[in-house]
């Protein structure tokens, strides 16, 4: 009998790992729990693993959320190796890792998960969760703050978790947890939902870093918040005094209170509903006073819950709306100031974001084809510019042109959606004086390179000799080398070849500047255009500006549509020499040309 005994024993570790090795090669669900006892307001993990399983959906746990707030935190993989008598047996897990908070004390069942895998169902084993309620007491209160109840994509809103603490029983105006550092006693844990990871559809102002350190201890005394540790593996503390309040102990008496705030701020990038909290205060408070001595209280004390709702903008919305979300300041510019018909001007509208406006990402440009007096007194050559932000503020600049004189700039009206009041507001820019004079025609004089008439009397010829017409005497002059004169000539020479160089230095340097080469470009193709058309109407060339070429076109009864793709890519090409855009924009203007130009050869040739 003894020997048999010998025997089993000695056999029981063989006998577990061919159990083991036999069970690993099948499928199985395991579950386990961070904690078995909690009290209500605080959180456990909740472990879901998948062996040797190919499932690749998360398992369903909605049946939970009737007793809990379910929250998935992340997936992780491992395997394990294990060999025997040459035998090797390969584990996998997926290890599915859940946040559970309860929404009631109790015993709370939390029944094993089932996974269907090839048409066969795997189920975890069931779990049992005691979860305590909090107590009745003043010495610790604890609330979740929102802003706002309501907000909008990309506004900003701001959660405060607030703690009141009943100050010493002897001495009420110090703070009660430089007293626990004091006795060397464990600082209180604030758990909340929202400091990392950050919900889902929000975005944090600062980020998990640059927002603690405002908030860093200096003296070994404050709130630990979940836990978390600094670079050196040591609590972080944090430390959240700011001042006291008055509030009800439970005799209805008024105490002043230890107040302390945790404040960060978010900005909503998706609609939805967002909850914050319950938050929890847990650990060691002073209570009382006994014999000189302090008494301490195990505590743990939940917040309510605070919910914000992020909405989306009404669907109906006014033709000038930019996508501004709250309040912004609108200033406009123009220069130059003084110009001509048909010159071109540069419009700056310039929003400014107001505290807690929307982001300036979602505004766009305003259109001004909707502003009938400037659609009336100008041409609009780029109706949607793109903006440039900087700080809060966002810029777009326009290209206009007046198309008479004496216009100016019209009030403009941006339409913004006001979220305090939930509905859409116009702000306007004042109008702008500008001085727009008549284009001037030029006449062959004008023209730079031509030649100006001469001031001396005609040299004809005659029989009587070439100076038979000379009857001045001061028109006859020497006609004696003069040194002096050789001297300046020679020097010139010199000056010009000087000038020469720098002129060659200074268009070596423009050829590495992309941006002078894309205006070059423009105004040689806008030239050539401008010379076809001067060309095939017996006109000079020089000085012919878009509005001239409009009634050259128009009188060679070229279509109007024709005549409006030229005078369009004209104003646009000239444009470019103000604010070359890119070259792949510039190119694009470049082909239009090169297919516009025999289409409106052929169609001046008809004329002619």
């Amino acid at each position: 009998m003894a020997r048999a005994t010998a025997f089993i024993l000695r056999s029981l570790p063989l006998v577990a790992v061919l159990c083991a090795h036999a069970f690993a090669q099948d499928g199985t669900v395991r579950t386990a729990l961070e904690s078995e006892e909690i009290f209500m307001g605080e959180s456990t993990n909740y472990q879901v693993s998948f062996e040797n399983l190919a499932a690749k959906d998360l398992p369903d746990l909605k049946y939970l959320e009737t007793d809990f707030k379910v929250q998935f935190l992340n997936t992780g993989r491992e395997e394990s190796l294990s060999l025997f008598g040459g035998a090797s047996s390969k584990v996998t897990r997926l290890n599915h890792i859940y946040r559970l908070t309860p929404r009631h004390a109790g015993t709370l069942k939390i029944p094993g998960p089932v996974v269907n895998v090839g048409g066969r169902n795997y189920k975890g084993a069931d779990l049992a969760l005691v979860v305590a309620a909090p107590e009745k007491q003043d010495l610790v209160f604890a609330e979740v703050v929102a802003s706002a109840p309501r907000v909008y994509p990309t506004q900003e809103f701001e959660v405060t978790v607030r703690v009141l603490m009943r100050p010493l029983p002897n001495l009420p105006n110090r703070d009660p947890l430089t007293l626990l550092a004091q006795t060397q006693q464990p600082m209180p844990v604030i758990q909340i939902n929202w400091v990392d990871p950050v919900p889902d559809g929000l975005d944090a102002t600062a980020d998990l870093s640059n927002w603690l350190n405002n908030y860093a201890s200096r003296n070994r005394s404050g709130f630990s918040l979940n836990n978390l540790r600094g670079s050196f593996g040591q609590l972080f503390l944090a430390n959240l005094l700011i001042g006291k309040e008055p509030h009800a102990t439970a005799d209805g008496s008024k105490v002043d209170y230890h107040a302390y705030e945790l404040k960060r701020t978010f900005r909503a990038d998706k609609t939805g509903s967002y909850s914050f909290g319950p938050a929890s205060v847990k650990g060691t408070f002073v209570d009382g006073i006994q014999q000189g001595q302090y008494t301490a209280r195990k505590l743990i004390v939940n917040s309510n819950e605070a919910v914000v709702e992020v909405r989306d903008v009404p669907a109906a919305r006014p033709p000038g709306y930019s996508g501004g979300i709250g309040a912004f300041t609108v200033n406009a510019s123009a220069a130059p100031l003084a110009l001509r018909v048909g010159d071109p001007l540069t419009l700056s509208l310039t929003f400014e974001r107001q505290k807690g406006a929307g982001s300036l990402e979602r505004l766009g440009a305003p259109d001004l084809s909707l502003n009938e007096k400037l659609a009336a007194d100008f041409d609009i050559v780029d109706k949607n510019p793109t903006g440039e932000s900087s700080g809060d503020t966002k810029k777009f600049s326009y290209s206009l042109r007046p198309k008479r004189a004496g216009v100016s700039i019209p009030e403009i009206t941006a339409s913004l959606f006001d979220p305090i009041a939930e509905k859409f507001t116009d702000v306007k820019t004042p109008s702008l004086p500008l001085k727009v004079s008549e284009a001037s025609s030029l006449n062959a004089t004008e023209i730079v390179g031509s030649l100006a008439p001469r001031a001396g009397q005609d040299l004809r010829s005659a029989d009587q000799g070439v100076f038979q017409n000379i009857t001045a005497l001061s028109e006859m002059q020497n006609q004696r080398v003069q040194p002096l004169y050789a001297i300046l000539l020679a020097g010139g020479a010199w000056l010009w070849a000087v000038l020469s160089c720098m002129l060659i230095a200074r268009r070596r340097s423009f050829a590495g500047d992309i941006a002078w080469q894309r205006r070059d470009a423009a105004r040689h193709v806008r030239g050539a255009l401008l010379g076809l058309i001067a060309d095939l109407r017996n006109r000079p060339a020089a000085g012919l500006t878009a509005a001239d070429a409009t009634q050259e076109l128009k009188a060679a009864a070229v279509s109007a549509e024709l005549s409006k793709r030229t005078i369009d890519l004209l104003e646009t090409l000239e444009a470019l020499e103000y604010a070359p855009q890119s070259a792949s924009d510039l190119a694009a203007h470049i082909r239009t040309a090169a297919a516009l130009v025999p289409e409106l050869h052929r169609a001046m040739e008809k004329s002619a």
